[in-house]
């Protein structure tokens, strides 16, 4: 899949005539990402785009009425930071097979002091006009083995904002399994966005993480009790051919679900070489794009982050949020939080718990070494028509894939992106077009 440099506005064109059964370049989509503005055009309207002399092409003229997309902000200092992870436990008691957390699993516990700490740093006086914060508890290891502090936190967390008006949100992701009334309760009380990770189908749920007839059970009576929830699916290669299957299952035994969130499996020891990669990525973008429609007809939406890519504009994948991990450490990545780890000391800039302080203490240097990995540090990103929806790729994987994978990864946002885009090009068409091809009425255009 081609790129082509941007030009003032920025605007690109995509090849995508295999899309509509005709050469590449006779259908191509030209496309400004600063506006999320997208539309089809064929091979001389795209020449014409290109020629930096011809910018009254209708489609640069229309870009002039449109407001620039809102950038998802990402904090320029410590003192900005709008994110926050509370992994308050590197204990478990699933065994996922595709588990990114197990090599930190302990016994470790998060000081009281670590989170104090923290609560106390976001609402500080000086920082009550930032942007709301949300705060999410979630693994390193299961969060709800650790309730009793979770309702600590949440109560000092209401306490502070009462004190200094900062908004704030909070989540919650569980594997579902020790769920009680009261937790429920408690959740839709607080009204905490709780997201359950499972796979839906027993013998799927049962191989990959356990314990598919207690989760089975907490959702329902979750549903029973009012509290909203979202369950999420993380798919490996040997999970994805089920996922037709899971969208039946959903429709039938939780008609109370309408949406399922299904994502890669990050593995570098399962897909660690280019053509390993390249397959199982091939296999999602396949088995994912026909469930879609698959499940729409049983009015499920199937989402995935990696096809979920219009709704941002950022300049950097990785948003140097703080994640205070369970040794009282603050780490950018939820993924790296254990001293047994061998990325920790790449990841982790500051710490929540260390003895005779009363404040965070920040490592300035190695703070502004991770915000420095954005799209204009990397020389693949500067001509790619992606860039500003990917945020040059996710910062975990360029540092445990090998090089040879960094392609592979960027063609398959590639492919997600211009799905999307034709994807929602057809909707639109079909909304106004009842009963017509989109697909049809391009081919018969060209």
């Amino acid at each position: 899949m081609s790129d082509t440099s941007p030009l003032e506005p920025e605007v690109y064109t995509i090849p995508a005539g295999e899309y509509f059964g005709h050469d590449n370049e006779a259908v191509q989509i030209a496309y400004a990402p600063l506006y999320g503005a997208y539309t089809l055009v064929d091979s001389k309207e795209a020449r014409a785009l290109l020629e930096t002399s011809t910018h009254d092409a209708d489609f640069i003229k229309a870009l002039k009425s449109l407001p620039i997309l809102p950038l998802l902000p990402t904090p320029p200092t410590t003192d900005d930071i709008w994110e926050v992870d509370l992994l308050l436990n590197n204990i478990c008691n699933f065994h996922c097979s595709y588990c990114y957390s197990a090599a930190g699993r302990s016994n470790k516990r998060m000081p009281d002091a670590a989170w104090k700490k923290t609560v106390d740093f976001i609402f500080a006086q000086d920082k009550k006009d930032k942007l709301p914060v949300r705060f999410s508890f979630s693994g390193g290891g299961e969060p709800l083995i650790s309730f009793p502090e979770i309702r600590r936190v949440v109560s000092y967390i209401e306490q502070k904002q009462q004190e200094n008006g900062r908004p704030y949100t909070l989540g919650l992701v569980t594997n579902g399994s020790l769920l009680t009334d009261e937790i429920i309760e408690y959740i839709r009380e607080k009204k905490i966005q709780i997201v359950v990770s499972f796979e839906v189908l027993p013998e799927l749920q049962n191989r990959e993480r356990g314990s598919w007839d207690k989760v089975n059970a907490n959702l329902h009576r979750m549903h029973e009790l009012g509290c909203p929830f979202g369950i999420r699916s993380p798919l490996t290669e040997d999970a994805l051919p089920h996922l037709p299957a899971m969208v039946d299952r959903l429709a039938e035994q939780f008609p109370f679900i309408h949406s399922l969130v299904v994502e890669p499996v990050h593995s570098p020891e399962w897909y660690g070489s280019a053509e390993k990669l390249s397959a199982y990525f091939d296999l999602f973008f396949k088995t994912y794009t026909e469930a879609v429609e698959q499940a729409a007809k049983l009015g499920i939406a199937l989402v995935s982050n990696a096809f979920s890519l219009l709704k941002y504009r950022r300049k950097a994948k990785c948003m140097c949020k703080a994640v205070v991990t369970a040794e009282g450490s603050i780490s950018h990545c939820a993924r790296v939080a254990a001293s047994t780890e061998p990325l920790y000391d790449r990841f982790v800039y500051g710490h929540a718990g260390t003895p005779g302080t009363a404040a965070l203490s920040f490592n300035q240097d190695m703070f502004t070494f991770i915000n420095k990995r954005n799209i204009f540090d990397q020389p693949e990103c500067v001509h790619c028509f992606a860039r500003w929806n990917c945020g040059g790729d996710c910062s975990l994987f360029r540092q445990t894939y090998p090089a040879e994978c960094y392609e592979v990864s960027c063609d398959f946002t590639k492919r997600c992106l211009v799905w999307e885009m034709l994807r929602n090009m057809r909707k639109r068409f079909e909304y106004t077009n009842p009963g017509q091809s989109f697909e049809d009425y391009v081919r018969c255009s060209i």
